[in-house]
């Protein structure tokens, strides 16, 4: 009945795709993180190391992206909730942390 919901189990993403999204996530940390240098300086530590866990995690992924010949749906889908769980603890950082 659930055969058909979702991706089949061996199915690729195309290269392009992947390696545009994890660039535009290295780009989307490298913002505040640039941003929070400006303003704060290196006061506030937590911030700075949120962003670079992601810029990091970015990186890796694009790195892996150009190494393998092609790109799995569960890998693209394992490094994207990665660095998108990375992107929310950056949002919600501020929230929790004065």
């Amino acid at each position: 009945m659930f055969d058909e919901i979702g991706r089949p189990p061996g199915e690729t993403i195309t290269r392009k795709m992947a390696l545009r999204l994890y660039g535009v996530f290295c780009f989307l940390f490298l913002l505040p993180d640039a941003a929070d240098i400006w303003k704060h300086g290196l006061s506030r530590p937590l911030d700075l190391a949120v962003c670079s866990v992601g810029v990091v995690l970015s990186l890796i992924s694009f790195g892996a992206t150009l190494r393998s010949s092609k790109q799995t749906a569960e890998n693209f889908r394992f490094r994207f909730m990665t660095i998108w769980l990375a992107m929310l603890a950056l949002i919600l950082l501020p929230m929790f942390c004065l």
